[in-house]
């Protein structure tokens, strides 16, 4: 059985995500998540953004909330051999991921998002919503 929870790294396609950044990319390589960003973007405008894509987006936007906020409890909780990446991730220059982050999330909370529409279906609805919003809240804090 698969996880699906309303927070960024309740799921399965975060996890891959996550799994993939940690394992396979150099300690502070933040190439990943700009890919995530990008990827959204592109799938707007080819129409429709898979529910894989808007949850890699949502784990970065949350790994950048991490970076700026110095706490990355929340991710080292479910991926702890993250540690090394995360803290060469800290000397690098992460602060113009945020309106990247803020553009991708913004798509996944659009028409044409198969993640919005998995979640509008559900009883959670306002939850998740509620989990995203926070996230671009506190984005666009720092």
């Amino acid at each position: 059985m698969g996880a699906w929870g309303m927070q960024p790294f309740e799921n399965d396609f975060a996890l891959d995500f996550t799994a993939q950044l940690f394992h396979e990319s150099e300690a502070g390589d933040l190439s990943l998540l700009t890919e995530a960003f990008q990827d959204v973007l592109e799938a707007k405008q080819e129409g429709y953004i898979e529910a894989d894509l808007g949850s890699a987006a949502i784990a970065a936007a949350a790994l950048v909330v991490a970076l700026q906020q110095d706490e990355a409890r929340a991710i080292l909780k479910v991926q702890p051999q993250g540690q090394i990446w995360f803290e060469a991730a800290r000397q690098v220059n992460y602060a113009e991921l945020a309106p990247k982050a803020l553009t991708a999330l913004d798509l996944v909370l659009a028409e044409n998002s198969e993640l919005y529409e998995l979640w509008e279906e559900t009883d959670s609805f306002t939850e998740w919503l509620d989990s995203v919003k926070q996230l671009k809240a506190q984005l666009s804090a720092a």
